[in-house]
């Protein structure tokens, strides 16, 4: 399962954040929350398969009209 929480690494505090909460976030407060971590972000999409991989999208399964 992709994990979908970002510990904000800039406050003592450790807080978490989900992609929700992230969002309600000013594009300049996201940013600071997200840089320390950008590259490790990367690494994960580029290697897990979970990230890239679409097999639902395969066409097994869906119905079609004609």
């Amino acid at each position: 399962m992709i994990n979908t929480a970002i510990v904000d690494k800039n406050q003592n505090n450790k807080k978490t954040y989900s992609i929700k909460e992230l969002v309600k976030l000013s594009l300049e407060e996201r940013a600071k929350i997200l840089s320390p971590i950008i590259n490790q972000i990367a690494e994960d999409i580029n290697n897990d398969p979970e990230f890239y991989l679409f097999s639902h999208l395969d066409g097994e399964g869906i119905e079609n009209d004609d």
